[in-house]
């Protein structure tokens, strides 16, 4: 109550409503008790309303449902073809042209004979025109009706209307390769009817429609999980490519349900003194000025003074420069000067691996001098140290004063990797959001420390901005494999972050890809970092080349291009297919949440399936 006034609230698909103010729900004093009221726990009968918040769809679903029951395949099996392509026409018919459906069928599995009735002639929706069919009932004596199902004579029955499957086929086939809205197909079709001497009383509904394709691909027998899987990977996936879209559905078919992570890890993370090669803030701001500009000699000696209390690896690249000035020749050892002064982890410009071993011994022995005369050093240094192999072609030496920075950067990224491995055992349900048919969870996301802080958006100096639609979710996150085969995908009912995809990697791989390209891979790698440096250990995330240009504060190690090995490697996959994803925005947005997991379901499984029968 309100100043003495009284008030009627109505809780609903999540929200709250006022009868009796004119208000908006946030500025309504009957709401604002009646959410105080909540909060308090006070009172009885606060379950049904406390569930009413919890969402759901504002309208019932109130579809017609088909009296088909049969299961119909995705592709018409050849046995049948010619049969499908003729059936409309080869119908029985009477003097009046009507098409007599279930007029003569064997006797009941009980032994006993069916009586036929006849119904009222319904509409039978065919490609480019319309007839008018009479279903005849049948009923057995002992055990009832039959209902007329109308899979043999490939015909969806929906009670008081039928629709031919070339009909839904063909709009399956248009929304699957042209992203053809319903609204759009059914415009066309009736058209074709117009054209075709059909009154417009008789045209097919958008109503009607709808109800049949749900229908339909309700009752289409495929294997789904067979397109979400590679034949070429065969379920060990080294490279994935991932990225987010913002297809969604309405917010008022959202589950809202709080996801859950499991086990509490203790003392896992790596620290940002741990990852970042500078970690002493003040003397990375001296060393991007240096890099880029001249310095003071108040700020060169306050530089070097930092750089032999925090970093006396610096101090022989540091005094060669500001000895010598900025001139043509030192140029490379600026822009080394500028990448190790970036608050990015020291892993992400080398990274530790056999290979990285192997490279270090040989340069070791060599004492770190004519390593442009090894071919195979050097072919190791291109493409796992990119970095330095630039400064090493632009120098043509190895410069001896950048030695004892490439041995600190090494020393750096093995501590930050070589944490000791944890188990975090499988003990939450699969999360009604995500859906990737092979790949079942294998352990909890688990939480960490680094969970409990708001420290991971200002770790790095890289942030990508984000909106979202006022009314839908922010959208769909997907998973491909380097072959282009579509994984899975998640729903994203928050904003995307990369909590995302480092749960997707974590609960569903048993060692992560040693290949991550995704367009903010690199706070994912920080992310990961900070929680289980040791997952991560044998991977390494790269940028992708469409969003690499609006990296400008990130490490030239997450730069997907600066790896030769990986030119032939399509980093757009998952950007290409959620632009197709954007196309269906304007008719996907808007169905009902089971209806739009259905779609998607399908598109991208007929995208694999594409794809896979190329291999």
């Amino acid at each position: 109550m309100e100043n003495n006034s009284y008030g009627i609230v109505r809780v609903h698909a999540g929200a709250m409503r006022c009868h009796m103010c004119t208000r908006s729900p946030t500025q309504c004093g009957h709401i604002k008790f009646l959410q105080e009221y909540i909060r308090a726990g006070a009172g009885d009968g606060l379950a049904e309303v406390e569930e009413a918040l919890k969402g759901g769809a504002a309208f019932p679903d109130v579809r017609k449902k088909a009296h088909s029951r049969q299961m119909i395949p995705f592709h018409i099996p050849d046995n049948k073809r010619v049969q499908y392509s003729t059936s409309f026409f080869k119908f029985e018919r009477n003097a009046e042209g009507v098409i007599l459906l279930n007029y003569q069928g064997q006797d009941c599995p009980c032994g006993n004979g069916f009586i036929v009735i006849p119904t009222q002639a319904i509409p039978l929706y065919a490609m480019a025109t319309m007839a008018k069919a009479i279903v005849h009932q049948q009923i057995c004596p002992a055990c009832g009706e039959r209902s007329y199902d109308g899979g043999e004579d490939f015909v969806l029955h929906m009670g008081t209307y039928l629709v031919h499957h070339e009909v839904l086929r063909d709009y399956v086939y248009h929304f699957l390769n042209s992203s053809t809205t319903m609204y759009n197909f059914i415009e066309v079709y009736n058209t074709h009817l117009a054209d075709g001497a059909i009154p417009e009383c008789l045209h097919l509904s958008y109503r009607r429609f709808r109800d049949a394709v749900i229908c339909f691909m309700e009752l289409l027998q495929l294997d789904l999980a067979e397109g979400y899987s590679c034949p070429v990977c065969q379920d060990n996936y080294k490279t994935v490519v991932m990225d987010g879209t913002s297809l969604g559905y309405h917010q008022r078919h959202a589950i809202k349900r709080v996801p859950q992570h499991g086990t509490r890890v203790l003392h896992t993370g790596s620290s940002h003194s741990e990852r970042v090669l500078v970690s002493h803030a003040p003397l990375r701001k001296l060393l991007v000025t240096l890099s880029t500009n001249a310095v003071t000699p108040a700020e060169a000696a306050e530089m070097v003074k930092l750089a032999q209390q925090h970093s006396p690896f610096l101090l022989p690249l540091l005094r060669g420069i500001l000895t010598e000035g900025r001139t043509q020749e030192k140029e490379p050892q600026h822009s080394l000067l500028r990448e190790i002064s970036k608050n990015t982890p020291a892993c992400s410009i080398i990274h530790p691996n056999t290979r990285v071993d192997t490279l270090v011994q040989g340069l070791e022995a060599l004492n770190y001098r004519d390593v442009e005369g090894h071919p195979c050093l050097m072919k190791i240094l291109a493409e796992e140290c990119p970095l330095f192999f630039d400064l090493v072609g632009a120098m043509g030496t190895f410069p001896q004063e950048a030695v004892p920075i490439f041995q600190a950067l090494y020393q750096k990224a093995r501590d930050t990797l070589m944490k000791p491995p944890f188990h975090t055992p499988l003990t939450v349900p699969e999360h009604p959001g995500d859906y990737f048919p092979n790949m079942p969870l294998v352990r909890d996301r688990g939480i960490f420390d680094a969970d409990m802080s708001r420290e991971d958006s200002r770790l790095i100096d890289c942030k990508k901005m984000a909106t979202r639609h006022p009314s839908l979710i922010p959208g769909v996150f997907t998973l491909f494999c380097g072959h282009g085969v579509c994984l899975g995908f998640a729903i994203m009912e928050q904003v995307e972050s990369v909590d995302v995809p480092f749960r997707i990697l974590r609960t569903r791989f048993q060692k992560c890809p040693e290949l991550v390209v995704y367009d903010n891979a690199c706070q994912l790698h920080t992310y990961a970092l900070r929680r289980d440096p040791h997952f991560v250990k044998d991977s390494r995330f790269l940028v992708d080349r469409l969003h690499w240009r609006n990296h400008s504060g990130c490490s030239e190690g997450y730069n997907l291009d600066a790896y030769p090995q990986n030119v032939c490697l399509n980093s757009q996959l998952a950007e290409q297919t959620n632009a197709l994803l954007k196309k269906m925005k304007g008719q996907l947005s808007y169905m009902s949440r089971d209806n739009f997991l259905r779609h998607l379901k399908l598109f991208l499984w007929s995208k694999s399936q594409k794809l896979i029968k190329k291999m």
